[in-house]
This record gives structure tokens, sequence and C-alpha cells, in this order.
């Protein structure tokens, strides 16, 4: 299930996860920023873990 943008209502796309490498120690970052294709911008949406 997307998340929904709240003023459009338009699915969202999960937020892509980074992984930085720094030494041997990977560390995993996800953007709170998704793209709206209705809105034509970037809607920061709440990143729940699962």
């Amino acid at each position: 299930m997307l998340p929904k943008h709240d003023v459009c209502g338009e699915p969202l796309y999960t937020p892509k996860i980074i992984f930085k490498e720094q030494g041997e120690t990977k560390y995993e970052t996800t953007d709170p920023y998704v793209w709206c294709r209705k809105c034509k911008k970037y809607v920061e949406v709440e990143v729940t873990q699962k």
C-alpha cells in the first residue's frame, strides 16, 4: 500500500533507501521526500519502520 499525498490523493512512491559506506560499516538511510507526479514536486512523508 503506497502512502497518499494529503493534498491531491496521488499515491506516492516509497522513499529510496541509500547505503552509505564508511569503512566496513554500511549505514541505511531513508529519504523522507518522495516525488508526487500530480503536484510535480517532492513532498515530505513520514518514514515508518516495518
